[in-house]
């Protein structure tokens, strides 16, 4: 709620963050709407995010979060410059939606954290949903996959190109460098 109203009340903020590092047990959604709140209001609380990690990665590693719950951590994460590896030990597999693999591609190179391995599934996912991606995350992906996977983001290119879903280059802001994201 204090994300969606955009609410940034400092005294809120610390309390809120204050009161999850007392909390041991969290679900996987609500461990991932914390991260993706402090990401919406630019709240880079590095204990919070560090809880975060702790909490999530035994249960990422044991299958306990959606896609949707991990590309909102990454996202977060790269977006508060909090830069942590190991929430990207995940298996990429075919329930990933096509903004939950753009949002993953992104944050990690955006962390500049790309496992091979990570990155080809993403990549190797991607290319199976293409038809599926908007505009925009076809653009993000894109990005995200050229510095380790050039081969499968020309394939996309070519694919995207071909169907005339890329803006040109001079009106893409992924591309030129003024991404915002």
């Amino acid at each position: 709620m204090l994300a969606s109203q955009k609410c940034r009340e400092q005294r809120l903020l610390d309390a809120l963050a204050q009161q999850s590092l007392k909390l041991t047990e969290f679900r996987a959604l609500n461990l991932a709407a914390l991260a993706w709140a402090f990401g919406v209001l630019m709240f880079p609380e590095q204990r919070v995010l560090a809880d975060i990690s702790a909490k999530s990665v035994p249960q990422i590693i044991a299958g306990d979060f959606d896609p949707h719950s991990i590309a909102s951590i990454a996202w977060s994460f790269a977006t508060l410059v909090y830069h942590d590896a190991e929430i990207f030990k995940v298996t990429v597999d075919a329930h990933w939606k096509p903004q939950d693999l753009a949002n993953t591609a992104w944050a990690m190179t955006t962390m500049q954290i790309q496992p091979p391995s990570m990155m080809a599934q993403l990549a190797h996912e991607s290319l199976q949903k293409l038809h599926l991606f908007r505009r925009d995350e076809l653009e993000m992906l894109l990005w995200s996959l050229v510095p380790s996977e050039w081969d499968q983001a020309l394939k996309i290119f070519h694919w995207a190109d071909r169907r005339g879903r890329l803006r040109p280059l001079s009106d893409a802001v992924e591309l030129n460098g003024n991404s915002g994201r």
